[in-house]
């Protein structure tokens, strides 16, 4: 399993990067959702994480060029 949770974090981080915004600012107004309900909170972020980034508009570069 080491090798296949190595990937996952590699992927994690790649479709980070290619995101655009850093993740903390992404996250920022979260704390309000886990503060009214944690289960909801853990839900969204799961989601949230594990949906593929959206393609960037023409035009504007990605982080970092």
């Amino acid at each position: 399993m080491g090798p296949l949770l190595a990937r996952a974090v590699l992927d994690l981080a790649a479709a980070d990067a290619a995101a655009g915004p850093p993740l903390a600012d992404r996250l920022r107004a979260w704390s309000g959702i886990a503060a009214a309900d944690a289960e909801v909170h853990d839900r969204v972020l799961a989601a949230h994480l594990a949906a593929p980034p959206r393609p960037a508009a023409p035009g504007t570069k990605k982080r970092g060029q």
